[in-house]
């Protein structure tokens, strides 16, 4: 997902958020204006903002269950309002209820009313804006994803018409790939076998398959994409023989299923991305003592740097910085030519080993989190010369860089850590990238506490697994 869809994505909640204020504003307003004979207001309005305030977390919930936090819903602004209409008279429902048992009868059912009718105005009127502005961005090739569709049947030069109908879905379509050969098309790109040049030079970032070819190349072709962030679409009338994950999708009248590799994106990214932030500043903060404390002791009993930084891969196989406290002796790696520790490793510190079995030198890896390098969850990073290595010795490698490296993972929780099976931790990691969840976060956080504390008593727990 391109981040200027994340931007749309993100800003539809503070848009929604101010026209749900609002619309409780203007409907006390509205009350107020009214001539409808004597009438004692019971709260002023500072009580119905408060109201607001409470029925906002409620607000958002419905809505993201009923779909309006989706993207793709951008083109069919009936389809908007009509969910705006559910959800908002689901949440005054429940306002109703709530003031009806709490017996609280100082909230006017006049106003409340207005506030629902209101609200189903302004926030439909919010998203409409929105959309003129993402229109607006597209028109100008702002935030558009360059499509091609590999097939030149008729359906492939139907889905074509559509991509240029439906302009606002985003899509900048730019050819065909042939499956047969030579084409007379005037749009042929090249044939299917050349996918790897056109997608490369051509910077492709989504295809629409629509015709059939060999299956060794379409297997190829669909694990090509996914390692390169291509997002892949194709039609019912196709089977794929690779094991990914599909959604319906729709594009005008057309049914197609898209492939998606990671449930990790739109709104499942911008709110891991908050909370690493929040809690990653929290904690670099209230551990600020304990860094300025094992730093200093670095410093008097060794020699050399009190950080190890070393270039690591992260998510898209962008290179970054990472941190740690330093715990073996000086450029040890380096003289002996080995990078993965075990057991009764000669080259630690005696700081180190403290810092090791209480795992305090990972801490310094909450500045490459609240930098955005990486999550408190994911695969664990590694060195560009093993990513390249991997990738051509071990399937599906890559696709862990499909989200960010964590500071603990779904591998490591499973003993799966230091001098252990790279191909079995890769397969963890995967399952972590395809089956991802809040949830599935939160186990792996608690999973984590559970072993340190498990650490601090038994050693490492990679070497106790047998791994």
């Amino acid at each position: 997902m391109k981040k200027i869809e994340l931007f749309f994505t993100f800003i539809m909640l503070p848009v929604d958020i101010a026209m749900v204020m609002a619309s409780f504003v203007l409907g006390y307003s509205l009350r107020g204006s009214l001539d409808l004979g004597q009438y004692i207001f019971v709260s002023d309005i500072s009580s119905y903002l408060i109201l607001s305030v409470y029925s906002i977390p409620v607000v958002i919930i419905v809505y993201a269950t009923q779909g309006l936090y989706d993207n793709r819903l951008f083109n069919n602004m009936a389809s908007v309002f009509y969910r705006i209409f559910i959800s908002n008279s689901v949440v005054m429902s429940l306002i109703v209820l709530s003031l009806f048992f709490s017996k609280n009868s100082e909230f006017s059912r006049i106003i409340l009313g207005s506030t629902w009718l209101i609200s189903l105005a302004l926030v439909f009127i919010g998203r409409y804006l929105v959309r003129s502005v993402r229109l607006v961005l597209i028109k100008n090739n702002i935030g558009r994803k360059n499509t091609v569709i590999v097939g030149t049947n008729d359906l492939a030069k139907l889905i074509a018409k559509q991509l240029k109908k439906h302009y606002g879905s985003g899509y900048k379509f730019l050819g065909y790939l042939s499956v047969a050969g030579k084409d007379k098309e005037s749009k042929v790109m090249g044939g299917v076998n050349d996918y790897k040049d056109i997608f490369q030079k051509n910077t492709v970032e989504e295809i629409v398959i629509c015709e059939s070819f060999a299956q060794e190349l379409s297997e190829e072709m669909l694990v090509y994409c996914a390692d390169h962030n291509i997002a892949v679409k194709y039609t019912p009338i196709l089977a794929p023989s690779v094991a990914i994950k599909a959604y319906p999708y729709q594009l005008g009248l057309i049914q197609m299923l898209e492939i998606r590799t990671t449930p990790l994106n739109g709104w499942g990214r911008i709110i891991k991305r908050i909370l690493d932030f929040t809690f990653a500043l929290i904690l670099l903060v209230f551990l600020m003592p304990l860094f300025l404390l094992i730093a200093a002791i670095q410093k008097a009993t060794t020699q050399g740097p009190v950080f190890y930084s070393h270039e690591r891969i992260g998510r898209d196989k962008k290179r970054f910085t990472l941190y740690k406290f330093r715990s073996m002796y000086h450029q040890a790696e380096i003289k002996e030519n080995r990078y993965w520790t075990k057991e009764n490793d000669t080259r630690i510190t005696p700081l180190g080993r403290i810092l090791r079995k209480t795992n305090l030198d990972e801490l310094p890896q909450l500045y490459n989190i609240l930098k955005g390098d990486m999550s408190f969850v994911g695969p664990r990073p590694e060195q560009p010369k093993f990513v390249e290595e991997f990738s051509k010795e071990i399937p599906n490698y890559p696709n862990r860089h499909r989200v960010k490296s964590g500071l603990t993972g779904w591998a490591q929780v499973n003993g799966l850590k230091g001098d252990t099976s790279i191909s079995e931790r890769v397969r963890y990691d995967i399952y972590y990238v395809e089956n991802w969840s809040i949830w599935l976060d939160l186990k792996i956080i608690a999973l984590t506490i559970v072993i340190l504390i498990y650490e601090l008593v038994k050693g490492k727990y990679e070497y106790s697994t047998g791994s």
